[in-house]
C-alpha cells in the first residue's frame, strides 16, 4: 500500500465527533502522507451553555481548522447544517454523493447509526444510503463516478444494542497520544467550556490552558477515556495483535461495514498499522 496515494474522509456529526474517535489514526495517515479529510455534518451551534449561542457556530469552524493544523490533516470541512437537526434527506444525500465523489476516498468512517446523539445516527445513515449510489451514472451525474469503491467503517461508541461493536481494527494511539491531546485541546469551547458545565465538573477541575501537563491530564480523564477503555472492552482482539505483555495503554477501534469494498486481511492490517 503506498500511502501517499491513500485517501481518507472521516465524517462526523459535530466539529470534534471525528477528532474524538479517530484522532490518532488520522495523524499516523498523514505521517505516512495520506490525504485526510474530517467533516461535520453541522456547524454545531447548540454546543453551548448559555443563551443566547452568539458567534459559536463561526468560534467553532475555527476551532476545526486550528485542529486539523494541529493533525497535519487537509481539510475539516464543517457544513452550515444546524445542530440536532440533521435528517438523512434525499437532499443531503446527494450533496454527500457530491462531496464524496470529489474528494474520492478510499476509506470513509463514521458513526453508528445505533449511537446515543441523533445527528450522530442521521450522518451514519446518510453514509450508508450513499454509498451504492456512489456508482451509479445516473445518480448527481454532474460529478462523474469514482473508480474505487471506498472501504466504510464505523467509529467506536459505548453501545451494546443491538449489538457491541466488532473490532475489526485496532489502531495503537499510545505513540501519538501527546500530539492527539494538543489537537484535541483546539477545541476550546467545548472541552473547556461546554462539556464541563454539561458534566457538572467542578470549575476547579478545569486547568490553565497554558499547563500543557495540566491539560493533558484533565483531557485523558474527562474526554479522551474512550481510547483507555477499549482497550479493556476489546482486550482479547488487542492481545490477539499486540500481544499481552506489551499491549497498548490508548487505542482506536474500528468495524469493517458491509455497506463498503471488503478489505482482505493483509491489506486491512496495513491500513490500520496491526501487526
Amino acid at each position: 500500500m503506498r500511502f501517499e496515494d491513500l485517501r481518507v474522509m472521516v465524517v462526523g456529526g459535530h466539529p470534534d465527533d471525528a477528532d474524538t474517535f479517530v484522532g490518532c489514526a488520522a495523524i499516523k495517515w498523514a505521517d505516512r502522507g495520506a490525504r485526510v479529510r474530517f467533516v461535520s455534518v453541522c456547524n454545531g451551534e447548540k454546543g453551548w451553555h448559555l443563551i443566547p449561542n452568539d458567534g459559536i457556530a463561526e468560534r467553532r469552524k475555527g476551532e476545526a481548522a486550528a485542529a486539523a493544523r494541529a493533525y497535519g490533516i487537509e481539510s475539516y470541512e464543517v457544513w452550515e447544517i444546524r445542530d440536532c437537526e440533521i435528517e438523512p434527506t434525499v437532499a443531503l444525500r446527494m450533496r454527500m454523493t457530491r462531496m464524496v465523489r470529489g474528494f474520492a476516498p478510499h476509506v470513509i468512517i463514521t458513526h453508528r447509526t445505533c449511537d446515543y446523539h441523533a445527528d450522530h445516527r442521521a450522518c451514519s445513515q446518510l453514509v450508508q444510503d450513499m454509498t451504492y449510489m456512489l456508482g451509479l451514472p445516473n445518480w448527481c451525474p454532474e460529478v462523474p463516478t469514482p473508480s474505487i469503491r471506498p472501504a466504510i467503517f464505523f467509529m467506536t461508541d459505548e453501545f451494546d444494542f443491538p449489538r457491541v461493536l466488532r473490532p475489526d481494527a485496532v489502531v495503537v494511539a499510545d505513540d501519538v497520544m501527546d500530539r492527539y491531546l494538543d489537537a484535541l485541546s483546539c477545541h476550546v469551547s467545548q472541552f473547556f467550556e461546554f462539556l464541563p458545565v454539561d458534566m457538572g465538573l467542578n470549575p476547579t477541575e478545569i486547568p490553565d490552558r497554558s499547563d500543557r501537563v495540566a491539560v493533558r491530564n484533565y483531557l485523558l480523564k474527562y474526554h479522551a477515556t474512550v481510547k483507555r477503555t477499549d482497550t479493556v472492552r476489546y482486550s482479547d482482539r488487542v492481545a490477539e495483535w499486540y500481544g499481552s505483555v506489551s499491549a497498548p495503554k490508548y487505542v482506536e477501534v474500528f468495524e469493517m461495514s458491509r455497506y463498503g469494498r471488503q478489505l482482505p486481511e493483509k491489506e486491512l492490517r496495513e491500513l490500520f498499522g496491526m501487526k
